[in-house]
Parts: C-alpha cells; sequence; structure tokens
C-alpha cells in the first residue's frame, strides 16, 4: 500500500470510528445532526468538485432522480436512527447491531430461497439467472452490465 493511500484508511477509520463518540456529544437531537451533517457535507462536496474543476452529469442524474430522492431519504433516516440509537444505548452496542444488519440479510437469505422452494414460486429474474447459469453466463454481471447507465463502464465482461 503506498503511503498516501495508507494516510487516507487512516484518516477514513478515524473519521468513522469516531463518529459515535463525537456525536454522542453533541447537544443537538438526532434530526439537527443529520441534518447539519448534511448540509456541511454538501458544501464540503460543492467545494470539491470546484477546485477539481469536476462537472456533475446532471442527464443521467435526472434519470435516475426518482432513486436518487429515495435513497438520499433512507440514508437521512438510517442516521437519523443511528444517532438516536447511539444516545439511548451507547455507541458499543449500537454500532454493533447497526453494522450486522448485512450479515443479518446474508444469514436470512436462504430462509426466502427456502420459501420460495416450499411455496413453489419464482421470479422472473430467477428464472433469467437460471437460463444465463446454464449457458455458463454469471447473472451478477449480467445484471450490471445491462443495468449501466450509458456512458458508464460496467464491471462484468461486455
Amino acid at each position: 500500500m503506498k503511503p498516501s493511500s495508507y494516510i487516507k484508511y487512516l484518516a477514513s477509520l478515524l473519521i468513522f470510528g469516531t463518529n459515535g463518540v463525537v456525536v454522542s456529544f453533541i447537544p443537538l437531537g438526532s434530526a439537527e445532526v443529520v441534518w447539519w451533517r448534511t448540509a456541511l457535507g454538501s458544501v464540503f462536496l460543492a467545494l470539491v468538485l470546484l477546485c477539481t474543476r469536476q462537472r456533475l452529469h446532471l442527464q443521467a442524474m435526472r434519470a435516475q432522480w426518482a432513486r436518487i430522492l429515495v435513497s438520499g431519504a433512507v440514508m437521512g433516516l438510517s442516521w437519523v436512527f443511528l444517532f438516536e440509537a447511539y444516545r439511548l444505548s451507547g455507541v458499543g452496542s449500537s454500532a454493533l447491531v447497526y453494522y450486522f444488519g448485512p450479515g443479518l440479510g446474508m444469514a436470512l437469505s436462504p430462509v426466502k430461497k427456502l420459501i420460495n422452494i416450499l411455496l413453489n414460486t419464482k421470479n422472473k429474474r430467477e428464472e433469467r439467472d437460471v437460463r444465463l447459469m446454464e449457458r455458463g453466463e454469471d447473472p451478477f454481471f449480467f445484471t450490471i452490465k445491462n443495468e449501466a447507465q450509458p456512458g458508464l463502464k460496467s464491471c462484468g465482461p461486455a
């Protein structure tokens, strides 16, 4: 790892690792903390874009505006609940529960497949994935390649 990459990695660990401790000492409600955090982050991001002279691709964003708004709202609500959990039950237990979510989703995914098998239901995506696997193609890369926006690189084989 390059020294500059190592410094960036350590800085990100420091920022995200102290997140709960810092938030627990701020005398504002969780929604206010999220609002100020989002506002300051937006200003910082705008300054970075101005300094690096990068442009926003508004045409690509216009096609996805509903997804962008919904994902932003869900992320904001997630932060509100996380910061409130920091206040109510402490940083350690809240962080453990919050970051266990993806693991819980992976652990419960076989249960969904078992229910589908027991109910003998398949959705169109599962049927497509089976056909792709029979042809020796990877359904994950197929999905990314075909759902990518025009002009964006896909991470799967072309």
